[in-house]
């Protein structure tokens, strides 16, 4: 019966670092670009030595929590872009596959636009034609799935509701080399921007049905591309 059970091994000391830096941020004791206390200051407190709190600090930066400053030392940085490629390659290594994300952005992108059709203001108006004048402007397929891809996004930032936001960035992440791939196809671009500008001009019309089905329109055919035999 005693092989039944594991031995318990405790938590490990950069763990423990990691973990009441991140408690201080979520309880807004330590806010965006504070300046945490020193390496040594910090080992001294914490009873670790300097070696260990620097492995603690440098995994934070890799979560996309704090950043380091060459000689100035590590300030809280929340980077969605970090946490968004980790939640990514979470995805790959478990073998997420492209139809079955393409899947769930078909499912999410929809209920973003009609939100954001209710929600938005003049500001986010102005970031999404800002996004549009960007892809109308360029030839290149990579910077047009860039502008593409920040569409997107400031679309699920007009919601207010940072989960959107941080739900589909991993997503997009994922999907990238497909929709590079599929604004490389010829007259592609073109009629990518008509899409994008239809559902511009419903959610600046606070057009709520037409918003989610213009998406809908927009990924149908990317959804089909992946799901296909």
């Amino acid at each position: 019966m005693a092989d039944l059970f594991a031995p318990i091994h405790p938590v490990s000391a950069t763990d423990e670092v990691q973990d009441q830096v991140i408690k201080l941020i979520t309880e807004g004791r330590l806010a965006d670009q504070d300046r945490l206390p020193a390496e040594r200051d910090l080992a001294i407190t914490l009873g670790l030595s300097r070696a260990t709190v620097r492995e603690a600090l440098r995994g934070l930066v890799d979560r996309g929590v704090l950043e380091s400053r060459p000689g100035a030392g590590w300030f809280v940085r929340r980077r969605s872009d970090a946490l968004a490629h980790n939640i990514a390659l979470h995805f790959r290594l478990e073998e997420v596959s492209l139809p079955q994300m393409a899947e769930v952005r078909f499912l999410l992108e929809p209920h973003i636009a009609e939100l954001a059709a209710a929600r938005r203001d003049a500001e986010d108006l102005s970031r999404l034609r800002t996004c549009l004048d960007e892809m109308a402007a360029t030839k290149d397929p990579a910077q047009f799935v860039r502008s593409d891809t920040a569409f997107h996004e400031a679309l699920a930032e007009s919601v207010k509701n940072p989960f959107f936001v941080f739900a589909l960035k991993p997503i997009l992440v994922v999907l990238a080399d497909s929709r590079a791939e599929a604004a490389r196809r010829r007259n592609a671009m073109s009629r990518l921007l008509r899409d994008h500008e239809g559902i511009f001009e419903a959610v600046a019309a606070r057009d709520i049905e037409a918003a989610g089905e213009k998406m809908k329109w927009h990924l149908h055919g990317f959804l089909s591309s992946t799901t296909s035999p």
